[in-house]
C-alpha cells in the first residue's frame, strides 16, 4: 500500500510589499508499505495529478474547488517536490477557505486521506492585509457604503434642472397629444430625402400656378369688370347723348319709311282701281 506524507507550504515568507508568486510549493514522500515490515520510499518518473476539495472526504463535484497534472514529477527515494499551479493557475479562489489536498499517482487511485491545508507563519498576515499600496485599510470605503448628493461633484445642480416626478403643468405647455397633434407629418430631426422624394415634396423657386392652384381666385375675377371697360361720368354721359342721338335719327327714319310705305298702299288701291 502506498502511504503519502506531505508538508505543503504557503507564502515563503514573502514581504508584504513584495509581488505574491502565482505558485505554492508543495513537498510530499511516496512509501510503499507492505502488511509487514518497514515502509520504503520508492522512486517515479511521470503524472501526477492533484486536487483541491473543500471537503475532507466527498466526491461530489460540488465540493471540487481546483485540479492539475503535472506530467512529469520526479521522485527519488520517496520524495519529490512540485509547484502547485504551474499546469493550472490557482485563482482567486483556491484558498478561500478550509482546503484539502488530494495526491493521485499515475493511473492509481487517489491516495487517501486528503492532506489539509493549512497556513506557515506569514501567510497567517495575508488573513488581514495591512496595507493596500502603502495605504492603511482606514483610507478605503467599505464595500457597502452611502454617499450624501453633496458628495458628487455635479450632481446637486443637474437635480436642479430638473422637474419633480410628480408635478403639474401650466398654459405655457402643450399636453402630449397636442404635441402629437403638432408633429403629425413631420419629417424627424436628420430626416434625409432623395432627389426624387425631394422634387414630390418641394417646389421650384422660380414656378407657376394656375387660377384653379389658388383657393376662392376664380370666384374673386367673376365679381370683376373687364378691364377694357373704363371711363369717367363725363365720359359715360358723352356716349349716353350719343347713344340718344342715334335713336332719334332711328325714328325719324322710321317715320320716313311709314310714310312711303302709305304712299305705296295709295299708289297700289289706284292701280287696282283701274284695272
Amino acid at each position: 500500500m502506498r502511504v503519502l506524507a506531505a508538508l505543503l507550504a504557503l507564502c515563503f515568507g514573502a514581504w508584504a510589499m513584495a509581488q505574491v508568486p502565482g505558485t505554492v510549493g508543495y513537498s510530499g514522500a511516496l512509501f510503499e508499505c507492505p502488511e509487514s515490515g518497514p515502509c520504503n520510499g520508492y522512486s517515479y518518473m511521470g503524472p501526477v495529478t492533484f486536487r483541491l476539495w473543500d471537503d475532507p472526504d466527498s466526491t461530489d463535484l460540488s465540493h471540487f474547488v481546483w485540479q492539475e497534472t503535472q506530467p512529469q514529477v520526479k521522485v527519488e527515494a520517496g520524495y519529490f517536490h512540485v509547484e502547485l499551479g504551474s499546469a493550472k493557475p490557482l485563482g482567486p479562489d483556491a484558498f478561500a477557505g478550509p482546503r484539502w489536498l488530494e495526491v493521485q499517482v499515475g493511473d492509481d487511485a487517489p491516495l487517501k486521506p486528503r492532506s489539509p491545508v493549512g497556513s506557515v507563519p506569514f501567510a497567517l498576515a495575508c488573513k488581514d492585509a495591512v496595507s493596500l499600496q502603502g495605504q492603511a485599510p482606514t483610507a478605503f470605503a467599505q464595500a457597502s457604503h452611502v454617499h450624501a448628493i453633496a458628495d458628487v461633484t455635479g450632481l446637486q445642480a443637474a437635480l436642479d434642472q430638473k422637474a419633480q416626478a410628480m408635478h403639474n403643468h401650466d398654459d405655457l405647455y402643450y399636453r402630449k397629444a397636442e404635441v402629437d397633434t403638432a408633429l403629425a407629418g413631420k419629417a424627424p430631426v436628420g430626416a434625409s430625402y432623395t432627389k426624387a422624394e425631394s422634387d414630390a415634396r418641394y417646389a421650384a423657386i422660380s414656378h407657376t400656378h394656375a387660377i384653379s392652384d389658388t383657393l376662392g381666385l376664380q370666384a374673386a375675377l367673376d365679381g370683376k369688370a373687364d378691364k377694357s371697360v373704363e371711363g369717367t361720368v363725363a365720359g359715360l354721359q358723352a356716349a349716353v347723348s350719343d347713344l340718344l342721338k342715334t335713336v332719334a335719327s332711328l325714328q325719324s327714319e322710321v317715320t320716313t319709311l311709314k310714310a312711303t310705305v302709305a304712299s305705296q298702299t295709295v299708289t297700289i288701291a289706284a292701280h287696282e282701281a283701274r284695272i
